[in-house]
């Protein structure tokens, strides 16, 4: 794999950290935000990390960097809230 493969958007979910069984999965739940990354072949990665928002509605994001490198390839990314917004660094 090459680090200009990871350009695309995913799915990002972050869960509890609830070391006792749940009877719901969905109560392990904290986010689910869309992810969009551009790789460069030098391994340098940017993107956004988007949160959700209503139809209309200008969502919140978070400034993504950072760098992909080894075999297997492995990422690193740094996040910061968008001047400006309720979310900013």
């Amino acid at each position: 794999m090459q680090a200009t493969d990871l350009t695309g958007t995913y799915t990002y979910r972050s869960f509890l950290n609830r070391p006792e069984p749940v009877d719901d999965f969905n109560d392990l739940r904290f986010a689910q935000l869309e992810l969009r990354l551009t790789a460069t072949s030098a391994g340098g990665v940017s993107g956004l990390l988007v949160f959700p928002a209503p139809a209309g509605v200008e969502p919140l994001a978070m400034e993504m960097a950072g760098q992909a490198s080894g075999t297997p390839l492995a990422i690193t990314l740094t996040g910061k809230g968008v001047a400006g917004t309720p979310i900013e660094d």
